[in-house]
């Protein structure tokens, strides 16, 4: 599975969404199969990048994390997972693209409460580094600077 989901991610950031797809849904049905609640949780994320970049912000929704429906938050995908599970490295990611999505969906109070999820997750891991560097190491990640760039420009409409 972890092969898997590396092959996923490679072949999605290469541009080979049709084939990172096809690799995350058989990764998905082989960590469902295990009960791999960890892997279950990376492949619904990889899923909604993957919708997230070919522009279906709802697709996206259901794969990341909590769609609001009549006006209710229900927990679906990765999210759900990550909260479950108490797995901070997937928790801020998923947060972070489930933000984005919802963002592009129009939910825009619903996308500043997850990207407030995404930096606080980070925050913490940050506080409980084990030292400086780890630490700087963190803080330093695109996608952790991108999450933080996102959460300070995500404001809930007035």
């Amino acid at each position: 599975m972890h092969l898997r989901l590396g092959l996923a991610m490679a072949l999605g950031a290469l541009g080979r969404d049709g084939d990172a797809l096809a690799q995350a849904a058989r990764g998905l049905r082989q960590a469902e199969e295990t009960g791999s609640t960890k892997y279950v949780g990376w492949f619904h994320l990889v899923q909604g990048e993957l919708a997230l970049g070919a522009g279906q912000p709802a697709a996206a929704l259901t794969e990341l994390g909590r769609g609001a429906i009549r006006s209710r938050m229900l927990p679906t995908r990765a999210q759900d997972v990550a909260r479950r599970i108490g797995f901070p490295t997937l928790t801020w990611q998923s947060a972070h693209r489930l933000a984005e999505a919802q963002a592009a969906g129009g939910c825009l109070t619903d996308a500043a409460s997850a990207a407030i999820l995404a930096a606080e997750t980070i925050e913490r891991m940050a506080a409980e580094a084990p030292d400086a560097r780890c630490r700087e190491t963190l803080l330093a990640w695109p996608r952790v600077q991108a999450a933080l760039r996102d959460h300070g420009a995500a404001a809930p409409p007035a």
